[in-house]
C-alpha cells in the first residue's frame, strides 16, 4: 500500500528544501538527492513524535481536565512507547494524524476533513477510526452517525482507489482467498520468541493502558466519553485480527499501537497514581 500513501511524503517535500545536508564521511557513494529525501523524512518522523507527546497531553490537559502532573505522564510516556513502532517510517506521522483526530473528534468538520485526508496519508487510520465508530454505534454511549458515515466512506474510497490504481504490491491484502493461509502464517510467527517481543508485548502494553483507562473512566463525565468508552477495546481487537489475515509477519505489535492516543490519555491517571504512591 505504500503507492497510496502520497501524503505521507509530500509532507517531507518543504524540509527536503529547507534542511541542511547532513553528511557522513563513509557514505561517500551515497546519492546527495537520496541523502537529504532520507533527512526529510526522518525530520517528519521527529516531529510528528513531539506534536504527537503534545497532542496526548492537550487531550489529557484539555479534554479530559485531568491535572499538570497526569497531562505529562500521558506525554512522556507517549514518548517511551514509540519505541514499539517504526521509527524510522510512517508510524510517528500517522499516530500524530490519529491523536489530532481524538483531539478534534467533536468537531465534525475537522474530524471529517482529517479521516478523509488520511486516504493518502496510511490507510490503517481509516481503518481504525471504521472500527471505533462502528463499535461506539453498536455498544457505546454518545452515538455519532458521522463518526460512523466518514470513515467507512473513506474506507470504501480508499479500497477503489486501490483497485482503479492496481499499483504493483500488496495485491494478497485484497484477495480474501489468502486471508486463512495469512492468518496461519502469521499465528506461527506471533507464537516464536520474535513474535512475543515484536507482537505481543506491544499489544498487551495496550491492553494494559486500555485496563487503566477503564478503571479512570468510571469517574468520568459524559463529556469525556466522546475520548474514551468502554466499546474502545474493539478497534485494538479489529486491528491485531486483520494485521495477522494480510500477513505483516512481525508487524503486528507496531500496528497496535496505533491505538495509542486512544487509551494513554485517561490511563495516564491510574499510572501516575500509582507512580505518587510509589
Amino acid at each position: 500500500p505504500f503507492y497510496y500513501r502520497v501524503i505521507s511524503v509530500v509532507i517531507a517535500v518543504p524540509f527536503y528544501y529547507m534542511l541542511p545536508t547532513y553528511r557522513f564521511t563513509n557514505l561517500d557513494q551515497l546519492n546527495p538527492a537520496y541523502l537529504k529525501a532520507i533527512e526529510a523524512l526522518s525530520f517528519v518522523s521527529f516531529l510528528s513524535i513531539v506534536i504527537s507527546a503534545g497532542m496526548v497531553y492537550l487531550i489529557s490537559k484539555r479534554r479530559l481536565h485531568q491535572s499538570e502532573e497526569v497531562s505529562l505522564v500521558a506525554s512522556l510516556l507517549s514518548i517511551l512507547l514509540f519505541r514499539h513502532t517504526a521509527l524510522y517510517g510512517i508510524d510517528p506521522f500517522a499516530i500524530m494524524v490519529i491523536s489530532t483526530v481524538i483531539y478534534f473528534i467533536r468537531s465534525r468538520l475537522i474530524y471529517s476533513a482529517i479521516v478523509l485526508l488520511s486516504i493518502g496519508i496510511n490507510e490503517k487510520i481509516i481503518l481504525l477510526f471504521a472500527i471505533l465508530g462502528i463499535s461506539r454505534l453498536l455498544f457505546g454511549k454518545n452515538k455519532s452517525n458521522v463518526h460512523v458515515i466518514v470513515p467507512s466512506a473513506a474506507l470504501v474510497l480508499y479500497l477503489g482507489i486501490r483497485y482503479l490504481v492496481n499499483a504493483p504490491g500488496c495485491e494478497y491484502q485484497l484477495d480474501p482467498s489468502t486471508y486463512l493461509s495469512s492468518l496461519h502464517f502469521n499465528i506461527l510467527q506471533t507464537s516464536s520468541l520474535k513474535g512475543l517481543v515484536l507482537n505481543i508485548l506491544p499489544t498487551l502494553i495496550m491492553v494494559a493502558l486500555y485496563i487503566c483507562a477503564l478503571i479512570a473512566n468510571k469517574q468520568r463525565s459524559l463529556s469525556a466519553k466522546w475520548y474514551f468508552q468502554p466499546a474502545d477495546i474493539l478497534p485494538l481487537v479489529g486491528l491485531f485480527i486483520i494485521a495477522h489475515m494480510v500477513r505483516v509477519e512481525y508487524n503486528v505489535g507496531r500496528i497496535t499501537l496505533y491505538c495509542l492516543p486512544l487509551y494513554l490519555p485517561l490511563a495516564s491517571s491510574v499510572l501516575a497514581s500509582k507512580l505518587s504512591e510509589n
